[in-house]
């Protein structure tokens, strides 16, 4: 039998095995827990999330997501539901996921708010966005090349640490560790790829919310086959050159990785609730 298209692509991805590999050193939930993937995009990551034990819950905004999704996975656990205005009861959940999802939306921080409303107290959150700063090379020839946040439906172009950590403390969360991955040279060659889709065979691509850079349902695979026969070729270098990510020892990675516990805290004076300079 013939594996749905998000399997295949996932094969041959870079920075969502990354992701992956992190995702599968936190999620180990219990048959009881009631876990959310917020912003379930295509379902790869949410098929996997599945084989972890747990109830999970799978929302999106954008009916195409939410119909690849339901090629992949049980079509009655998922849903459509505005991450702003979620219809989901206060502390009902033990775990939510949300990976690139909050740099998409133009009140990120009411994201947040309503994460931390439905979450139980003690319950995790692990969040995932991109990075950004004055250091973060491949973001400015990204730029440079036209690849503008909006070309990868974002409103923002990313977080500094500073930012994304400050926004968790203000809405109650305790972060508890933060990674980064997708280091120099794997975001590099994303990069290449996503230009080369973008500029040269995006005009036969269906909307989504990634715009133009990626196939976004089983009739863009069908119409890229020669495309994508030709990056199975070149995949075995391309993840060989990632690896040499590993020597960049003290450069952080363009993505963040971030693990936080809800808690209540006591309300703070206004003065320390003042936004900081990023």
């Amino acid at each position: 039998m013939e594996e749905n298209w998000q399997i295949q692509l996932f094969r041959k991805s870079l920075k969502k095995k990354q992701k992956l590999n992190l995702l599968d050193q936190y999620v180990n939930t219990e048959d009881s827990k009631c876990c959310l993937d917020l912003g379930c995009a295509t379902g790869v990551i949410s098929y996997f999330l599945r084989k972890k034990c747990g109830k999970w819950f799978h929302t999106d905004l954008e009916l195409n997501n939410l119909t690849a999704t339901r090629n992949l996975i049980d079509n009655n656990s998922i849903f459509q539901i505005d991450p702003i205005h979620m219809p989901l009861r206060d502390n009902s959940f033990d775990l939510v996921v949300t990976l690139d999802l909050i740099e998409h939306l133009e009140k990120d921080i009411a994201c947040l708010h309503e994460v931390h409303r439905i979450l139980k107290d003690g319950a995790m959150l692990i969040i995932s966005v991109p990075a950004m700063g004055p250091f973060y090379i491949v973001n400015h020839i990204k730029r440079w090349l036209g690849m503008t946040p909006d070309v990868y439906g974002h409103v923002r172009e990313g977080y500094t640490q500073r930012k994304i950590l400050w926004m968790l403390d203000s809405e109650k969360f305790k972060v508890v560790e933060t990674k980064t991955y997708a280091k120099f040279v794997t975001e590099l060659i994303e990069m290449c790829i996503n230009v080369f889709y973008a500029k040269f065979r995006a005009k036969k691509q269906t909307s989504g919310y990634k715009g133009s850079i990626t196939p976004s349902s089983g009739e863009d695979v069908k119409k890229q086959q020669k495309l994508l026969f030709l990056y199975r070729f070149i995949y075995p270098i391309t993840w060989l050159m990632t690896q040499l990510d590993r020597f960049l020892i003290f450069n952080k990675g363009y993505a963040f990785f971030i693990i936080a516990i809800k808690e209540d805290k006591p309300e703070k004076d206004s003065k320390m609730d003042t936004h900081p300079t990023f």
